[in-house]
């Protein structure tokens, strides 16, 4: 364990049990979530021995009463007692290399409590339904960019909740049906915008933590995991924690599997994910011929005054409520008259052409005389 803060780092290490990095890499990218942590705390223990075990071994690695590494025995033991068909599809009980997005999906639908961090509302087809994770598939365009994937996959997103996994689909089938690895790198951009449609806003996430895989096939290979520790950046692999600059996270995001992202700040997004992106709108820029124009304001300052009528005039005064009905009438029509006859008005002094100005009468050419006066002298 190593990365200048002496001999105890702000962070312990896991042990690798045999083939387990796909795990710790996950446990220790999850760890730098507090959202998470408090989930797991706030969560009722005895729910099952998976989350118990899972909390125990978190808390382990974030104390600072011991140096050493966390041996995960027991964790692993209670996914293995886990009667789910991810344990017996993939034989993890053989000791074999496991994909880290599939043991996250595992982990995820196993514990209600990590549900509850990151679930957020997804339209597929014609309704919404809720999400744990933004499984990307790579595409084949000039520029892969995180936030075009998304919004190229993804047209609505609610309710998105403080913390928010991407996972990179990497694993592909090549033309011999042999699983191989996508390694083609993508833009992330710091932070990432996601549209939230029901809040109407638009929301950064910044970068907290990237899985990543060094290696060709799925069954082989070894994952690391970075984390950030406050303003501090993690590389955690297996038992040795060091610390690294925030740039080298944001290389590997690129070609990473599992991107973990914390919210910032919501800001009003005005109706469209680049609304906000995009800036004030500009206004055209004027003609020739309407910088020549004058400017008129036709400007009302005096509102019209409704004229209330008595709530039960008598009988005798019905004559002189109806004549002051229809003068009112006729006022409100003469008024309205007005007002369109001013704005004809204005709309043809707008598109009139600029007058131009009247030419000087041409005078008559001068005579031959005229031009040489000495010549006209001497005759």
């Amino acid at each position: 364990m190593s990365g200048g803060w002496g001999s105890q780092p702000p962070r312990l290490g896991l042990e690798n049990l045999g083939n387990t990095c796909y795990m710790n890499s996950v446990l220790q990218a999850l760890t730098g979530i507090p959202e998470i942590v408090e989930g797991l705390l706030d969560a009722e223990q005895d729910e099952n021995g998976l989350t118990r075990k899972l909390t125990e071994v978190m808390l382990a690695m974030i104390s600072t009463d011991e140096c050493s590494p966390v041996v995960p025995a027991d964790l692993l033991n209670a996914i293995y007692d886990e009667d789910c068909r991810w344990v017996t599809a993939h034989q993890a009980k053989n000791g074999k290399q496991q994909c880290a997005a599939e043991f996250l999906t595992f982990l995820f639908e196993s514990i209600p409590a990590l549900q509850k961090c990151v679930q957020f509302n997804l339209q597929i087809k014609d309704k919404l339904e809720p999400q744990m994770f933004l499984n990307v598939s790579l595409m084949t365009i000039k520029r892969m960019n995180l936030s075009t994937l998304i919004y190229l996959q993804y047209t609505t997103i609610e309710s998105v909740n403080e913390t928010l996994i991407v996972v990179i689909k990497r694993w592909d089938l090549d033309a011999q049906g042999k699983v191989v690895k996508d390694a083609r790198p993508v833009e992330v951009p710091e932070p990432l915008e996601i549209y939230d449609k029901k809040s109407n806003l638009c929301a950064d996430f910044k970068l907290s933590g990237v899985i990543s895989h060094m290696g060709e096939t799925s069954n082989s290979g070894h994952y690391t995991a970075y984390s950030k520790y406050g303003e501090q950046c993690l590389l955690c692999n297996d038992r040795k924690i060091t610390q690294v600059q925030t740039t080298e996270m944001l290389e590997a995001a690129k070609i990473g599997f599992v991107l973990i992202f914390q919210k910032q700040k919501p800001e009003a997004a005005g109706g469209l994910p680049g609304a906000r992106m995009a800036g004030p709108a500009k206004k055209p820029p004027m003609t020739r011929r309407e910088e020549k124009q004058p400017v008129i304001v036709i400007e009302d300052d005096e509102p019209p005054v409704a004229v209330v009528m008595p709530a039960a005039a008598p009988v005798v005064n019905e004559r002189a409520a109806e004549v002051c009905r229809k003068r009112t009438l006729v006022q409100t029509f003469f008024d309205d008259m007005t007002r369109v006859a001013a704005g004809c008005a204005l709309a043809r002094l707008r598109k009139a052409p600029p007058q131009k100005p009247e030419e000087d009468e041409k005078k008559p050419a001068p005579e031959e005389d005229d031009k040489f006066p000495l010549k006209k002298a001497y005759i």
